[in-house]
C-alpha cells in the first residue's frame, strides 16, 4: 500500500496534513491556555506528598532549617544575615572582601587544605554576597554531611585575616569590578538601588560589591570592625535540604556553631526611599538598558502575592520568540519592533526595535523595588516607536491600566498558573530548595508551606490586584536607571511630569 492510500485510509491527504503542520506556535498556545482548575486533585495529592521544612534554634540563637527529601545528595549551607546594606558608604566592599577571605584559607587549614577537602567530598562548593545576606554552601553525598558542616563553620569562623589576604581579596574584587564594567544588567539593578534609596551611611543603596575607590580603601581593620558587628550567631542560618536529617543536622550545628557568640544584633539599618534617576553613559554600546521600578512593601506582607503576579501578567518577551507571545502587552512589543512592518531586510531578525522586556522584582525584609528592565536599539523602527520615550510611557501607562481601569480576568489567571509553575520549579533539586529555605528563613523567619501560597495566590482577585497597586504605584514617585547609548532618554522631570499629568 502506498504512502498517499495509507494517508486518505486514516482519513487525512498528504495536503491536509502538510496544512495541519503549518499551524503557527502562537495558535498553539492558545490552544492549550492554561486552565485555572484543571488537574487540581492531582496536583492537591502532589503537594501532600512534600516533605515539611523544619525549623529550630540554638541557646545562642544560630537557627536550623532542613526539608528532609529523597536521593543520595545533600545541599549544606550556612547564610548570614549580613551584607553590603550593614557597610559603612566609606568601607564599601568589606562584606565581599571578607567573603573572599574565608576562600583563602583559614587559621587551622590551607587553601590547599581546603581545596583538597572539597575535592575528597566530591561536591560542590560556591559563595557568593549581596546586599542583605553572604553565603557559602556545598553539595554532596549524604554520607559527607557531617564533613561538609565542619567544613562550611571552619570557612565562617576561622578565617585567617592578615594583610596579604586582604590585599590578595581586594586585587580579586577590583579585577571582579572591572570585569563587570561591560556587564549593563548589573549596572543599571545597581544604579537603580543607588538612587532609588537615600545616600546614608549605611543601607540598600550600596553596591555588594563595593566600588573601585572604596575597596582600594579597605584594609584589615574594616575587615575585622565588619565581622565583629555582624557575625554573630544569632545571624547564622544552617541549611539542609536533600538527603539530610534534621535532628543530625542540629546536633553538627550545635557541635560546630554553639559556643559561637551571639553579640548584639543591631537593627537594620533604614533603607528610606527617595526615587531619581541615574544615567551612566557609554556612546560605544549601541543597546541601552532601560530600567524604571517604584518602592514596595517587604517580604512579609501579604501584598507581596499581588504585586509578584503583575510580574507573571507581563511575562519575559523577547523578540526572537515573539511566536510565542499572547498577551496583550506582548503583542504591543512586537509593534515597536520591525516585524509588524513590511520594511525589505536581509535579516532575519532586524537590528532595529526592542531586544528584551522583562519584569523583576527586588524584594528585601523592610522594602522592595518592582519594576520593567527594557533593551532596545536608539534608532528609529519602522516608525512605531520613535525613541526611548515611547517604551517608557507605554509600559508605565500599561500598569496605570491594571491600577485604575481593568485586570482582565483571563490575564490574571494565566498568572496564577505561573507563578505557581515558578514556586514549584524552586523545589527542583536540594540547591534549588536549600536557596528557597535560606531566602524565605532570613525575609520572613519561617518557610510559607507551598499549599499556603497557592491559597494565597489563588484568593487573589482583579479587585485586589487594582487596590494594591493604587496604594503602592498611584500617584508614586518612580525611580529610574539607564545605560549605554542614553541620549534619547527623558530626564526625570519630563518623567514625573508625565506620570503626574496623564496618568494620574
Amino acid at each position: 500500500m502506498n504512502e498517499q492510500k495509507k494517508l486518505f485510509i486514516l482519513g487525512k491527504t498528504k495536503e491536509q496534513e502538510k496544512r495541519e503542520m503549518s499551524v503557527s506556535f502562537s495558535t498553539v498556545i492558545q490552544r492549550l491556555r492554561p486552565r485555572p482548575n484543571a488537574g487540581t486533585n492531582a496536583l492537591s495529592e502532589y503537594l501532600a506528598k512534600l516533605a515539611p521544612t523544619t525549623l529550630t534554634a540554638l541557646p545562642n540563637g544560630v537557627r536550623v532549617a532542613s526539608e528532609q527529601g529523597r536521593g543520595e545528595f545533600a545541599t549544606i549551607g550556612v547564610y548570614l544575615d549580613a551584607g553590603s546594606r550593614y557597610e559603612p558608604r566609606s568601607a564599601n566592599g568589606s562584606a565581599a572582601v571578607l567573603q573572599r577571605i574565608c576562600l583563602q584559607g583559614t587559621t587551622n587549614q590551607t587553601r590547599g587544605a581546603l581545596a583538597s577537602a572539597i575535592d575528597e567530598l566530591g561536591g560542590h562548593m560556591s559563595a557568593y554576597t549581596t546586599r542583605d545576606r553572604t553565603a557559602f554552601y556545598v553539595k554532596c553525598l549524604k554520607d559527607d554531611v557531617p564533613r561538609a558542616v565542619t567544613l562550611l563553620a571552619e570557612l565562617v569562623r576561622n578565617p585567617k585575616i592578615t594583610d596579604e589576604s586582604v590585599e590578595t581579596a581586594r586585587k580579586q574584587l577590583l579585577k571582579e569590578l572591572k570585569d563587570n564594567d561591560d556587564n549593563q544588567d548589573l549596572q543599571v539593578m545597581d544604579n537603580l538601588h543607588t538612587a532609588a534609596y537615600d545616600s546614608t551611611e549605611y543601607g540598600l543603596g550600596a553596591n555588594p560589591l563595593g566600588t573601585p575607590e572604596t575597596v582600594k580603601n579597605i584594609g584589615k581593620e574594616q575587615v575585622l570592625n565588619y565581622r565583629s558587628e555582624n557575625w554573630n550567631a544569632n545571624r547564622v542560618l544552617v541549611v539542609g535540604a536533600g538527603a539530610v536529617n534534621h535532628a543530625q543536622l542540629e546536633g553538627l550545628a550545635k557541635q560546630n556553631f554553639g559556643d559561637m557568640t551571639s553579640g548584639n544584633k543591631r537593627p537594620k539599618p533604614d533603607s528610606r526611599f527617595v526615587g531619581g534617576d541615574i544615567k551612566f553613559w557609554n556612546l560605544r554600546q549601541k543597546v541601552t538598558h532601560l530600567t524604571w521600578a517604584f518602592e514596595t512593601c517587604g517580604a512579609d506582607c501579604g501584598d507581596v502575592v499581588p504585586l509578584t503576579l503583575v510580574n507573571h501578567i507581563y511575562g519575559r518577551w523577547h523578540r526572537q520568540v515573539n511566536d510565542l507571545t499572547n498577551h496583550s502587552s506582548q503583542i504591543a512589543y512586537k509593534n515597536f519592533t520591525s516585524m509588524d512592518h513590511s520594511t525589505p531586510t536581509n535579516r532575519h531578525f532586524p537590528e532595529k526595535g526592542l531586544e528584551l522586556m522583562q519584569p523583576f522584582y527586588s524584594l528585601y525584609e523592610d522594602t522592595g523595588l518592582l519594576g520593567l528592565h527594557i533593551v532596545c536599539r536608539p534608532e528609529d523602527c519602522g516608525g512605531s516607536a520613535t525613541n526611548m520615550w515611547d517604551y517608557i510611557q507605554y509600559t508605565m501607562g500599561d500598569l496605570c491600566r491594571l491600577t485604575q481601569k481593568i485586570c482582565a480576568p483571563h490575564e490574571l489567571e494565566q498568572a496564577k498558573v505561573n507563578y505557581k509553575a515558578t514556586l514549584l520549579m524552586a523545589l527542583d533539586g536540594p540547591t534549588n530548595n536549600a536557596e528557597d529555605i535560606a531566602t524565605q528563613v532570613l525575609l520572613r523567619n519561617r518557610r510559607v508551606p507551598i499549599e499556603e501560597m497557592f491559597a494565597r495566590i489563588d484568593d487573589v482577585t482583579p479587585t485586589n490586584m487594582m487596590e494594591t497597586l493604587q496604594h503602592y504605584y498611584y500617584s508614586r514617585r518612580p525611580v529610574l536607571s539607564h545605560a549605554g547609548y542614553v541620549y534619547q532618554t527623558p530626564s526625570y522631570d519630563q518623567v514625573i511630569h508625565w506620570t503626574y499629568k496623564y496618568l494620574f
